[in-house]
């Protein structure tokens, strides 16, 4: 009901004149208030090549369909009627209240969409979906509209030429469906919205826009995995919020999974499709690193290739000085006054509180000069133990040993790399995530929780990232090279032959329920990580992997496969290559003396599978691991 008429009917009249060129233009006209309106005319207003026995049409033109008063039934179960000005819609039982007295309902085979005005009245924002049936898509509107309220800033506000959507259509969609051909992306001309199929997207001329790449391209994730879903369903708001937390860090998860609950909007309790493939992550960094001079897209550049982001509206290379913040979260800048250096702080409270304190705060410090640091100062205790366990959310707990500080003041746990602490919790930061610490000694249990939102987005921002501009020295030390074994089974060895280096570790163990032999092997090759098991079976061996860390859930992937040599034995071989996510976890596991279990299929007879469990413990405790802690860095 745009532009209301207050009557409760409308005049229109065709206009029409033939052109020089043969065809004839059409357009059409509404009397409003005793006076045409401004002629009206479609994308494509002219008819050609007419002839007697068929009907020409123009592309079609949206006008209003009803008048500003009204009342009646739009479907069963559905009323509208007006009431001071403003329209009341009821649906089941629930009323929806226009803004400004403007409701827009376009009307689908299926479904109505019903649009309402934004709070400033200036244009239209989704209202809800009126489903004649229970399986129509009736979350359609309610979902455009929580996406908008997500991404409406930061994703949305970055446009994008054709050739930037489809390299990220390309880069994630190659991270589910490595050996697969990505959806074609075009732009139409004729249409103002967006739709995807599994093969292809399109994007209408107001959806041009890294959001509407990433919204049309889920659809086409969730189609290619078959999975049934009405169009804007559990299946696909899941699939959405997987794709931002995963590659597109500026959106604000947690907010989104909050706001869907709070709207009623349904997401299925995981993505109907995951991956372990990261490489889509560096992909869109670099892309969108080349566009430095649109705030959004540097902001999007730091996001996705986890760097520290410098606060956009702050000068990169000046320097911060003064304070400011509130009880949560405070920072501040000052200057020795001996020598003038400046040190700059982040003091972020824990969410637990002790005789109206919080038992613990988290400081993120530079002094100039030095590098970064991190450290946990527990307020309410003068002892600590040297071993801290630490985790993002609700993931695996870590545990690892950190330098200890204690006094009448208060104790401090210092992580002995800050720099590289420092950049994993501004990676998680930019998803809203917390981080929980916690100390045990004497059979006291200290316990602290810090919520990383806004953490590194404060002024003193840029002086942190100008603080140890080099990897905490990593790069400084020279390769190791060293070969050695732990009994018959288990050894290390670096190839100084290669340039550069390749190290690698490499354990063995029986197959289950057969006296042959797997070989794992984490190799760092042309500075990239690689996991490759090796079998002494007969069968070439199927490309899906199936595995497990400790007890967990089993995960499926696709690696490589075929066959290779080992001094003179012949082996089935299965491998991942751009494996640093893998091994970080396996590393992970490694501390509690983890295992690793791998399946896999022949490849020309389904029923026979191989299953190895290795034990990897010792597994990142060679002397060469320092090799494959550089790899690829």
């Amino acid at each position: 009901l745009a532009n209301p008429t207050d009557v409760g009917m409308q005049v229109l009249r065709v206009a029409a004149r033939r052109l020089s060129t043969g065809g004839i233009e059409l357009g059409i006209q509404r009397l409003v208030g005793g006076q045409w309106e401004a002629l009206r005319q479609p994308i494509r207003p002219v008819l050609t090549g007419l002839s007697r026995s068929a009907w020409r049409f123009t592309s079609s033109l949206q006008l209003p369909t009803l008048p500003a008063h009204v009342f009646g039934d739009l479907r069963r179960g559905v009323s509208i009627t007006t009431r001071d000005s403003e329209f009341d819609l009821e649906v089941d039982g629930r009323v929806y209240r226009s803004r400004c007295g403007v409701l827009e309902l376009g009307i689908l085979t299926e479904h109505i969409l019903v649009d309402t005005a934004t709070e400033g009245c200036h244009g239209s924002a989704p209202l809800l979906t009126i489903c004649p049936t229970s399986d129509c898509d009736v979350q359609q509107n309610a979902a455009y509209a929580w996406e908008s309220r997500q991404v409406g800033a930061s994703l949305d506000q970055i446009e994008v030429t054709r050739s930037e959507a489809q390299t990220v259509v390309n880069a994630i969609f190659s991270d589910f469906f490595p050996r697969s051909r990505a959806p074609t992306v075009s732009f139409s001309s004729e249409q103002s919205h967006g739709h995807a199929g599994g093969s292809e997207i399109v994007l209408g001329t107001s959806v041009r826009n890294l959001g509407a790449v990433v919204h049309e391209l889920a659809h086409s994730l969730v189609d290619r995995a078959n999975v049934r879903d009405v169009g804007h369903g559990g299946a696909f708001t899941a699939m959405l919020l997987y794709l931002w937390e995963r590659y597109f860090p500026i959106a604000d998860v947690e907010a989104a999974r909050d706001d869907a609950d709070r709207h009623g909007i349904e997401v299925a309790s995981r993505s109907p499709i995951q991956t372990r493939f990261s490489e889509a992550r560096r992909t869109i960094g670099e892309l969108f690193c080349d566009g430095w001079q649109d705030p959004t897209r540097q902001q999007m550049c730091d996001s996705a290739s986890g760097a520290m982001s410098q606060q956009l509206d702050a000068e990169v290379s000046g320097m911060y000085t003064g304070w400011g913040g509130d009880e949560q979260l405070r920072w501040y800048t000052f200057a020795d006054p001996e020598n003038g250096e400046l040190t700059s702080l982040l003091d972020l409270a824990s969410l637990e509180r002790l005789a109206d304190e919080p038992v613990a705060r988290l400081v993120v410090a530079c002094w100039q000069g030095e590098d970064l640091s991190v450290a946990i100062r527990w307020l309410h205790t003068s002892r600590v133990s040297g071993s801290v366990s630490y985790r993002s959310d609700d993931g695996d707990w870590s545990r690892a040993r950190w330098q200890v500080r204690q006094g009448t003041e208060g104790a401090v746990h210092r992580v002995p790399d800050g720099s590289s602490f420092a950049e994993l919790l501004n990676w998680r930061a930019s998803d809203k995530t917390v981080l929980q610490v916690w100390d045990s000694l004497g059979g006291n249990v200290r316990f602290a929780t810090f919520q990383l939102a806004g953490l590194f987005a404060t002024p003193v921002q840029p002086n942190l990232v100008q603080c140890s501009p080099e990897e905490a020295g990593l790069d400084a030390q020279s390769p190791i090279v060293d070969w050695g074994n732990y009994g018959d089974d288990f050894w290390w060895g670096v190839d100084d032959d290669e340039v550069p280096l390749e190290t690698y570790v490499v354990m063995d163990t029986t197959i289950s329920q057969t006296g042959s032999e797997a070989r794992l092997s984490i190799k760092c090759e042309d500075e990239e990580l690689e996991v490759n098991v090796y079998w002494d079976v007969d069968h070439d061996l199927d490309q899906t992997i199936l595995y497990r860390l400790n007890e967990g859930d089993v995960q499926t992937e696709e690696w490589i496969s075929g066959w290779g040599t080992w001094a003179d034995t012949e082996y089935k071989w299965t491998g991942r290559e751009d494996a640093a996510d893998l091994v970080a976890k396996l590393a992970w596991a490694a501390q509690s003396d983890g295992t690793f279990t791998v399946q896999s299929q022949a490849q020309d007879k389904p029923s026979e599978s191989y299953t190895a469990t290795f034990d990897l413990d010792g597994l990142f405790e060679t002397p060469v691991q320092p090799n494959l802690a550089r790899c690829g860095r």
